[in-house]
């Protein structure tokens, strides 16, 4: 019973060690009201999402250069975690509360996607440690509009993994699920970042179809079903930022 106990708490304490870490290294954004030195959230990102918190939904004209706020990778204006957090706290410190959540959530889901592949607890953890203090990720850390996507992407690859690995109509749960998170993909944060979501999911899905086995005819025809729904899906739930993207895209020479 003792021993049992002993290492609950061990493994519990270890698990913690990481977002101890990340809570420390941003402790003075945290705890003593310091900002983001990043210069594009200082000049940008947080200037449009200050937006989203004003009460007559004024904004100065200035940060948008003749550039329409809803296609803006700038802003997370369609963002259900921003809406949200209208409703909580005001914009600093929702901005915090947001890109700090990103990071530990990235650290738990990398956790969770490596048991589910079944790497030991130890390894889990120092997989998920090492992913969330990688130089790509501190490099945007600092930005919600990516840092987002370092928790969606493990997220996705969780979902996708389950729908293989389940039976029954917990399988087709997955899939859909797994849709409706690329959907999000698209209104979270930055367009590019999302298209790099969607190319790891297709991969995945194909390595996943080709692991299952069985014939060509057959890997060919799950893997087009599975990506149809997904990418379906998708493509439904990201229609407001797509459409307007669609829509501008003639006024542009950006493309």
């Amino acid at each position: 019973m003792k021993d049992n106990l002993k290492r609950y708490l061990f493994n519990a304490v270890v698990s913690l060690l990481p977002i101890v870490a990340v809570l420390f290294v941003y402790r003075k954004v945290i705890f003593r009201d310091a900002i983001f030195a990043h210069l594009d959230v200082i000049n940008n990102y947080f200037p449009y999402f200050n937006s989203l918190f004003q009460s007559n939904g004024s904004m100065q004209f200035g940060i948008i250069g003749g550039y329409p706020i809803h296609l803006s990778v700038s802003t997370t204006w369609y963002s259900p975690f921003s809406f949200l957090m209208v409703h909580i706290a005001n914009a600093f410190s929702s901005f915090v509360i947001l890109d700090i959540s990103f990071i530990i959530a990235a650290y738990i889901f990398t956790y969770l996607l490596c048991r589910k592949l079944g790497l030991s607890y130890i390894s889990s953890i120092l997989a998920g440690t090492i992913y969330i203090f990688s130089g790509q990720v501190l490099m945007w850390s600092e930005t919600i509009i990516i840092s987002v996507y370092y928790a969606m992407l493990p997220l996705v690859m969780i979902c996708l993994y389950s729908s293989f690995h389940s039976k029954g109509y917990r399988r087709y749960v997955y899939v859909i699920i797994s849709g409706l998170l690329l959907g999000v993909c698209w209104l979270v944060g930055h367009v590019q970042w999302s298209i790099f979501i969607h190319l790891a999911a297709f991969a995945y899905v194909v390595y996943l179809v080709l692991e299952a086995g069985g014939g060509i005819k057959n890997i060919a025809r799950r893997s087009f079903a599975m990506l149809l729904v997904i990418f379906g899906i998708s493509y439904a739930m990201g229609l407001p930022m797509l459409s307007a993207l669609l829509n501008f895209v003639h006024l542009t020479s950006r493309n």
